[in-house]
């Protein structure tokens, strides 16, 4: 069984107090359900991640959050091991006419994007365990980068019943998209973009699995009303983009 992990520099922030250094953290695993045969059905393991440092309020919430309070390498073992203690225990399941069923695989990437005050991280995954599909997602945190802490969207608006009902008139408005029911919460999954914030939904959070990942973008101009100070600092960033 190889190993591999490669480390490289992906980017630096400015030189000041919330400067941070992102380095690219890989790990790829190939276990075999039946090590004594030839043949063998495997588990692939792909993982693209970030291992933070700098400001270490910063790296703590970063690991807290995607890493379950652990570094980079100890979330990584983790994972693996019990993603092989699962795979090793399906053996009995499988006879010695194997189907596509029995190729496990499991992937994560991280990538992370530096703006003036906040930092958005695009955590992406994507696993097969047999059955008839994979399941897929993606998660997008936001750190607030004045205060080291993970940014809600309470911290951004201040009517949350207004924007439920942008969000709720965006989906059912929709066409394409199939709800499960018109009662929407508001979704802690979303991001900054030049065009407005962005809410992302993984298969089954909605709508079917046939949906896919489901998404709408409410416009900054229809939010004005309700945005925070803190809120109207950070999208003023995107606004100029």
């Amino acid at each position: 069984m190889k190993r591999y992990v490669f480390i490289f520099v992906i980017f630096i922030f400015g030189l000041s107090v919330y400067a941070q250094t992102f380095t690219a953290y890989r790990r790829q695993e190939k276990i075999p359900l039946f090590p004594e045969r030839k043949t063998s059905p495997t588990l692939d393991i792909s993982l693209n991640l970030i291992r933070i440092s700098g400001n270490t309020a910063i790296q703590n919430t970063v690991n807290a959050v995607l890493y379950n309070r652990n570094s980079v390498e100890a979330y990584v073992h983790a994972l693996i091991n019990a993603r092989k203690k699962n795979y090793e225990e399906s053996a009995v399941f499988y006879d010695d006419d194997f189907s596509d069923s029995a190729n496990w695989n499991y992937s994560q990437t991280i990538e992370a994007s530096n703006f003036p005050k906040i930092i958005q991280i695009k955590n992406s995954f994507s696993e097969y365990t047999g059955g008839a599909h994979e399941n897929y997602g993606v998660q997008h945190v936001v750190i607030n980068k004045q205060n080291a802490k993970q940014l809600l969207i309470t911290d951004i608006i201040n009517d949350s019943n207004t924007m439920k009902k942008l969000i709720t008139t965006a989906l059912v408005s929709n066409k394409n998209i199939t709800l499960f029911s018109t009662d929407i919460e508001i979704p802690h999954n979303f991001l900054f973009t030049n065009d407005g914030i962005k809410f992302q939904w993984n298969p089954y959070d909605i709508a079917p699995y046939s949906q896919g990942i489901v998404e709408i973008v409410i416009p900054y101009t229809a939010i004005q009303k309700i945005l925070t100070t803190q809120g109207r600092t950070i999208i003023a960033d995107f606004e100029k983009r």
